[in-house]
């Protein structure tokens, strides 16, 4: 039982860190990563309306605060928009993550960023299939 508890929640994590990483691909301007990540998120279940309106995210009723908590970090952290995250956005995530997890998740975003940066740099501009 322990297992199957185990597994929803990485299935919880693995869609946040989707959802951020469409929404960072986004913000890069990275192709490449975009559809990469879209289709994931829609291989996972992920609904279209969420998908087209991911990139008006705080615009929407569409997102749960949980989701808006993580979109706002993913958002201050991001290239084009890069700054010190806001005291609301870091409130707001401790009501959903410990404060060692935030750290995770600010690396998590971080990564992300790299790779969208590591893509374009290449010159990926949709998924080699």
């Amino acid at each position: 039982m322990k297992h199957k508890k185990n597994v929803g929640r990485s299935l919880m994590d693995v869609h946040l860190l989707e959802l951020i990483s469409l929404r960072i691909g986004q913000i890069n301007d990275c192709a490449y990563c975009i559809q990469m990540h879209h289709d994931e998120l829609s291989h996972i279940g992920e609904s279209n309306v969420r998908l087209t309106l991911l990139y008006v995210w705080d615009k929407v009723p569409h997102f749960s605060q949980k989701e808006r908590a993580v979109l706002s970090l993913a958002e201050e952290l991001s290239a084009k928009n890069k700054k010190t995250p806001t005291k609301e956005t870091f409130n707001a995530l401790l009501l959903y993550f410990k404060e060692a997890e935030i750290h995770r998740l600010t690396v998590a975003i971080n990564k992300i960023n790299t790779w969208t940066w590591f893509m374009k740099t290449f010159g990926y501009s949709s998924k080699i299939f």
